[in-house]
């Protein structure tokens, strides 16, 4: 057997050895359901809730994968909530909480009737059922 020919043999072993890893489509976090991974960050129902939760990377220190489906479609904070304009959300963030309804959003920040919040600043943003029951005054 020639050197070339050894060489083919023993690659093409470690070829049928090797596994890909899984996709973050193949992954879903921990305590979460219907997981949706954004541009930096990762939105889904909290598990047992209809709690609709944001989580932007840069604010939390670990997140837990466990094996499931999941939807990676590459969406911005501010893309993923643009929809959502006039509707009641939580926001949290390094500061504390606000809470009221979402005007727009706009180059990173999200706008309410009288304040913007950075994204960069946010650690979670929930949107509770409860509180969407009613139109915006």
């Amino acid at each position: 057997m020639s050197i070339d020919a050894l060489f083919d043999d023993l690659e093409a072993r470690f070829a049928t050895l090797q596994v890909p890893p899984p996709s973050l489509s193949e992954c879903s976090v921990v305590g979460f359901e219907r997981v949706h991974f954004g541009k930096q960050h990762f939105a889904g129902f909290i598990s047992g809730t209809s709690i609709w939760q944001i989580n932007p990377f840069g604010t939390i220190g670990q997140i837990r994968l466990e094996q499931g489906k999941s939807v990676v479609d590459g969406l911005s904070v501010t893309k993923r909530l643009k929809p959502l304009a006039g509707a009641w959300l939580r926001v949290f963030t390094v500061g504390g909480e606000h809470r009221g309804f979402l005007s727009y959003t706009v180059s990173g920040l999200l706008v309410f009737h009288d304040l913007a919040i950075p994204v960069a600043q946010i650690r979670s943003i929930q949107i509770h059922p409860v509180d969407n029951l009613l139109p915006p005054k």
